[in-house]
């Protein structure tokens, strides 16, 4: 298994690419936030198919996915595709595990070409808790340092795409400052995984 996962693209080599941007876009078409400042200047690695970035939303998603699909098949009866999943499942919570960051308090995007760290926030930052995959001290920074900052998602209205204080937010555009109800909604049920980010909200 790849240490971290990042949203990627192939050409299709057929007729349809006379119609596709590029591989790069096509990437980003991928993660369903076609163009979230998220993925600005992070190269696509042509080698990988992947852009250069492991994706706290994505790895969390797909957690969240082997969780539930190892569930259903416990109950029928299948064990090894169960006890397969569950193993994904355990791998990548260790490995989003890492892309926690304790100075700023929330789990961070990390450029695989680099090393660095994005300090860009979205609300796919706070998709471990989606996917029950960190810690109750965790949530409970999240949500009291970023979800209820001002600056960044807190407001009239909640949470936008991406933080108050990013320097796209005022684009105004899809992905960049507008606020949708997925992101909100998935935010919301990863908070009902966490009694104490529940507390908060009281």
């Amino acid at each position: 298994m790849k240490r971290y996962l990042a949203w990627g693209s192939y050409d299709a080599n057929d007729t349809a690419k006379a119609r596709t941007e590029s591989l790069w876009q096509s990437a980003a078409y991928e993660s369903g936030l076609d163009n979230s400042p998220m993925y600005d200047s992070v190269p696509f690695n042509t080698a990988t198919h992947t852009l250069e970035m492991a994706d706290v939303g994505l790895m969390s998603l797909y957690i969240m996915d082997c969780k539930s699909l190892a569930e259903i098949a416990k109950i029928l009866g299948k064990n090894a595709e169960a006890k397969e999943l569950s193993k994904r499942a355990a791998f990548y919570t260790r490995q989003l595990g890492t892309l926690w960051d304790e100075r700023v308090g929330i789990f961070l995007n990390k450029r695989l070409d680099t090393g660095a760290s994005s300090y860009r926030l979205s609300p796919t930052n706070f998709y471990p808790m989606l996917a029950k995959s960190c810690t109750q001290q965790q949530a409970e920074r999240m949500i009291k340092e970023h979800y209820y900052n001002p600056k960044e998602f807190y407001g009239d209205y909640v949470m936008p795409s991406i933080a108050r204080n990013d320097s796209a937010f005022n684009d105004n555009s899809y992905w960049r400052g507008r606020i949708w109800a997925p992101m909100n909604f998935l935010v919301y049920l990863g908070m009902q995984n966490m009694p104490l980010a529940k507390q908060e909200r009281t």
